[in-house]
């Protein structure tokens, strides 16, 4: 996801940040590491999930 978020050449950004921003995705992330906690692969998605929300953000308030 951060990587079609990351693209310029992708066209669906804006739809794609709105959905991020609903109540049941990236909002729910606290940085509270509870997602690396339960990761049977021990995978940090926080920073990726931060850089995500950032990322919808700025692009809802162009």
């Amino acid at each position: 996801l951060y990587t079609l978020q990351a693209d310029s050449r992708d066209g669906a950004h804006e739809d794609r940040s709105a959905v991020m921003l609903s109540e049941d995705t990236l909002t729910r992330c606290h940085t509270e590491m509870n997602c690396t906690d339960v990761c049977p692969m021990g995978i940090s998605p926080t920073a990726s999930i931060l850089a995500l929300r950032r990322l919808a953000v700025r692009r809802l308030l162009r």
